[in-house]
């Protein structure tokens, strides 16, 4: 028993997938915030549907979700459950605006990120194309970087 405990505790502390290849959901600030106002009785579906959403597109895009909501509070759990608890207690159009608007914001950050490797890119040689540049960046997807990027 104390074994099995020591493996659960283990899986909860890593931060990134678990062993049984769920992701590790970490109970941060805005969860917990969350979960406060829910104690309160001044919860909405809407908030709870604007978390799951946030920390079900964390880990599709990045696979971790970020350090400031890490805490001692981590449970694994996948990714489908997330989207049924979402739709279910949110329902559908609250469920699909909610993850609709954490995929914006991931996509956003992401678009950042290559629009400054472009750029310290372009200060080294500012004659390559945005097509050279989107490659150096990311190979898989230099068409979707091609298309973000401006020089």
């Amino acid at each position: 028993m104390a074994r099995r405990k020591k493996r659960w505790m283990a899986a909860a502390r890593f931060n990134g997938e678990s062993s049984f290849h769920a992701p590790v959901v970490l109970i941060g600030p805005k969860m917990a915030d969350t979960l406060a106002k829910f104690a309160d009785g001044r919860g909405r579906r809407s908030d709870l549907a604007r978390t799951l959403a946030t920390l079900k597109v964390f880990h599709e895009t990045f696979g971790h979700v970020p350090a400031d909501w890490q805490t001692a509070s981590n449970v694994p759990v996948p990714i489908e459950i997330l989207e049924l608890c979402g739709r279910l207690l949110a329902g559908r159009p609250e469920w699909a605006a909610a993850q609709a608007k954490a995929k914006r914001k991931a996509a956003a950050d992401l678009h950042k990120t290559w629009q400054g490797k472009a750029d310290e890119i372009w200060a080294r040689s500012p004659r390559r194309s945005k097509a050279a540049v989107a490659l150096t960046i990311d190979p898989e997807r230099s068409d979707w970087v091609r298309r973000v990027i401006k020089k």
